[in-house]
This record gives C-alpha cells, structure tokens and sequence, in this order.
C-alpha cells in the first residue's frame, strides 16, 4: 500500500473540513454581527425623548407669575404678580391674583360679581369693590393673549409693550386648583 497517497488524500480531506468550519464560522460570526449592530433587532440607541409643546388655547385654569418692569424716569419699578383662575372665560370664572412684595391678595368671582381682598397673605379677608377689582382679569385676559405666542416649551415668555416688559414664568396650563385658593374666609 502506498501511504503517500493515503496520507495526501486525508491530508485534503482534513484541509477541506478545516476550510468549511473556517467559512462556516465566518458565515455566522457575519449574521451576528449583522443582528447585533445592523438593522436585525439588536440593542439600538434610546430615542430623544421629544416633549409636546403646550397650548394656552382653550385652557380651562391657568397658574403663572408675571414679573413686570415698567421703564419710567425715575428708573425701573418692578412689580411680581401671581396668577390663578379657573373656568377661564367661563361665567363663572375664579381669579386669584397675589402680589408678595405687599402681602397683597384679591380674589375675584364673576359669577355672582364679588371680590375680597387680603393685606396679610390671605391670612384674612375684606369685601372687596368688585367694578375695580375686575380691572384684574381684564390684566389676566391681557396676558394670556400674549401667551398665545408662547412655543409651549420655554420656561418663560417675555413680551414688551411701551415702557412695561413682562416676563412670564412658573406657567401650568390646567393644573387642578383647591377651592381654598378661590375662598376667602375671616
């Protein structure tokens, strides 16, 4: 027996099986690569999370802080409000307003026209002149006109008209309000 052809012939028989098991593991190796960095469901990057812009438009209740400059010639005079309301443009509308630099509070009701006023931060309440009060959601009407231009993602929109700018912050578009922010009791 000639060993010579044995061992050549085994010889390309052990390089064919070395080579397949090459290109075999190759072939997987690819798919891996494939399904884990590819487009074939392995782990892919976490999206932005993107926010949707909110509307003052058709709000029912609005919480925000003005923060008013007006320019006159003895210099700047600041003035910081709070607002809250409720039904807004309703009948029935609620208006709180705070003003912190003076302890000064009023609340406004539209439905059965009266208003209270509060020289202690609400800690008690006086019958308040409801024509002049008013004059408060006339101003709460004018900001949230303004805030119609708002883009929804700011955390303040600033606007000016004349000598007076305002910035307005803290804004929550229907934020569930207590009764207690909207009673006055002595």
């Amino acid at each position: 027996m000639d060993t010579r052809k044995f061992g050549d012939s085994m010889n390309k028989k052990t390089i064919y099986i070395i080579v397949a098991v090459i290109v075999i593991i190759i072939i997987v190796a690819a798919a891996a690569a494939f399904v884990f960095l590819g487009t074939g469901g392995g782990p892919s990057p976490t999206p932005t999370p993107t926010t949707t812009p909110v509307s003052v438009v058709g709000a029912t209740s609005l919480q925000f802080t003005v923060d008013e400059t007006t320019q006159t010639s003895g210099g700047p005079v600041q003035v910081i409000y709070n607002y809250a309301t409720r039904n807004f443009n309703q009948s029935n509308e609620e208006l709180r307003v705070d003003i912190p630099a003076s302890n000064y509070s009023i609340i406004v009701k539209l439905a059965d026209s009266t208003s209270y006023r509060s020289t202690d931060n609400g800690a008690t309440w006086t019958a308040g002149v409801f024509n002049e009060d008013v004059a408060f959601a006339s101003l709460l009407n004018d900001y949230v006109t303004q805030l119609y231009n708002w883009n929804g993602h700011d955390a303040t929109y600033t606007y000016t008209v004349g000598d007076i700018t305002n910035v307005i912050s803290a804004i929550h578009v229907n934020p569930t309000l207590p009764d207690s922010m909207f009673t006055a009791t002595s």
